[in-house]
């Protein structure tokens, strides 16, 4: 990852080369993200190893939808920012996913 992302304001933007479990552990927000689109990425072994382009394709993801998704909630423009989950939702998922 590296360059400007216009959307987030960050010096190193999400992009599809970006392992998931790099994605997930430096912008928790995208986590949300992760559960929304049905990935089981968040927990997983292979998220060290999976790209993000991995990632959709394993999943039969969009990858254009769930960048733009991911960036949204990195930059705090998505669901997180308006108020409709909130971290006690995204820890209490984040617990259940662990225990499986």
């Amino acid at each position: 990852m590296s360059g400007f992302d216009e959307l987030t304001g960050l010096d190193d933007p999400i992009g599809f080369d970006g392992p998931v479990q790099d994605v997930m552990n430096d912008r928790p927000a995208t986590i949300r993200v992760f559960l929304d689109f049905r990935m089981g990425c968040v927990g997983c072994p292979i998220a060290c190893f999976h790209t993000v382009d991995d990632a959709c394709r394993e999943h039969g993801v969009d990858p254009g939808a769930f960048l733009k998704a991911l960036r949204e909630a990195a930059a705090g423009t998505g669901r997180e920012r308006s108020g409709m989950i909130d971290s006690g939702d995204i820890n209490a998922t984040l617990g259940a996913t662990s225990r499986k």
